[in-house]
């Protein structure tokens, strides 16, 4: 026997006023309209989610990787950072090579990406200073995953765990303990491992406070190698495509879903994350301006669920009213 619907309400989000400064949406609700009897459960659903994309491919989250001296003790990084922005394949070769020439301090690195194999070569034998001791890295530390910074002077926490390697094509140095040249090394000549891409993103998250009771892998949590699941704040999921417009409309199967065990509601707070559980990359105070706002519709429901074959807060088959004919 399916949940009987007792009571449905829609909800209107528009976040472009109604936000904090960090973004996030903390909905306060009348809590008398939004309560249940003993007998019954609420169910809040998402029906639908639009957004305009207004956050760079290329952005703070995935445009940081670091040139090593390993001649040097303790080793000697220099930061190079990609300018945040969308590229074809030609205009990111030459961002590219301006933030190897940038980070390093030295003029002449040349960048080729192959339009079959989407593999990037670096070629820095024409750049003063540098050596068979120099090498790429591309960190994706979690905060607090066990390590100590090698130079937290100049890896900042987002340059630690950044998806740089994803864009590059590079492995990924996952732990402080065992760091990982991001390309493979030809006498100066460096060579992408895999395809590179033009973005790293896949979906966003959008996290609630309720008790959720989904669970998930645990992703880039700090310690995550373990694969055993764990409880999730995550609400719904909803990817990324090719336009500018991110988009969600529920089917009617209620995709994203949640039953909440308590009897009245009276505030929810709804943030946007990225794959990986950061924050979405912002340009200056897009998020105090509401200008990376969404619209969404929530669908709220007084349901009745059945209990031990019968439905709870209705009377059991002995206790009906029967009808006979004569």
């Amino acid at each position: 026997m399916s949940a009987v619907v007792n009571r449905r309400r829609n909800i209107f989000i528009n976040s472009e006023q109604y936000h904090q400064s960090n973004g996030d949406v903390n909905l306060i609700f009348p809590g008398a309209d939004f309560a249940v009897d003993k007998n019954e459960i609420m169910r809040l659903s998402l029906e639908s989610f639009t957004m305009s994309r207004r956050f760079y491919n290329i952005n703070i989250n995935n445009n940081t990787f670091y040139i090593r001296n390993t001649g040097t003790t303790p080793h000697n990084f220099s930061k190079c950072e990609i300018t945040p922005g969308d590229y074809t394949v030609t205009t990111f070769k030459v961002a590219l090579s301006t933030a190897i020439n940038s980070g390093f301090g030295a003029a002449g690195a040349t960048v080729n990406i192959s339009e079959e194999t989407r593999f990037i070569t670096i070629d820095m034998n024409a750049v003063t200073g540098w050596t068979a001791q120099h090498d790429f890295v591309c960190f994706q530390v979690p905060p607090g995953r066990a390590g100590t910074n090698p130079d937290n002077t100049v890896i900042t926490e987002s340059g630690a765990f950044n998806d740089s390697s994803e864009i590059l094509g590079g492995n990924p140095t996952k732990d402080f303990h065992t760091i990982v040249p991001a390309f493979r090394d030809t006498s100066g000549v460096f060579t992408s491992v895999y395809p590179f891409s033009l973005e790293s993103i896949e979906a966003i998250h959008l996290i609630t406070n309720l008790q959720t009771h989904s669970y998930q892998t645990p992703d880039f949590l700090a310690n995550s190698e373990t694969s055993s699941l764990v409880p999730s704040p995550i609400f719904a999921k909803i990817p990324i495509p090719i336009s500018q417009k991110i988009q969600y409309r529920d089917s009617g199967s209620d995709a994203y879903a949640v039953d909440l065990q308590n009897k009245s509601l009276n505030n929810i707070i709804l943030s946007l994350r990225d794959d990986k559980g950061r924050r979405l990359p912002i340009i200056e105070n897009q998020y105090k301006n509401g200008n990376l706002s969404f619209l969404a519709t929530l669908k709220w429901c007084a349901i009745s669920k059945p209990e031990i074959g019968q439905v709870s807060g209705y009377l059991s088959d002995n206790m009906q009213m029967n009808l006979y004919n004569y």
